[in-house]
């Protein structure tokens, strides 16, 4: 399987979980840009960046927080980090250059 198809894989199955958790949710397939889906509730909305594996690189921090800044959207991270194991770090104005947030189960609580 490729990268790209275990990347979609894994934003497909994040899509489906908040959709039964009540969120409307927009996959953007294909367009290689800075979140992989937009999902929205009841006047709340976050971005999200799905990641297999491996941790964000600088530049794609700095893109996500120049994007929660521009937005006013609340940006997650969502790692896949084995087949149970999700961790999610919510993108923070005030990480500066690369620090880690605690992880979350999921922001629906």
């Amino acid at each position: 399987m490729s990268q790209y198809a275990k990347g979609a894989y894994y934003e497909r199955q994040l899509k489906h979980k908040l959709e039964k958790e009540g969120w409307f949710v927009v996959r953007a397939a294909g367009s290689k840009g800075i979140i992989d889906l937009l999902a929205v509730r009841k006047g709340e909305s976050m971005g999200i960046q799905v990641k297999k594996g491996k941790r964000l690189t600088l530049t794609e921090r700095k893109a996500l927080e120049e994007l929660r800044k521009a937005s006013g959207i609340k940006i997650f991270v969502v790692y896949f980090c084995g087949r149970q194991k999700v961790e999610w770090e919510e993108i923070l104005p005030e990480m500066g250059g690369g620090g880690e947030g605690a992880p979350q189960d999921s922001p629906s609580g």
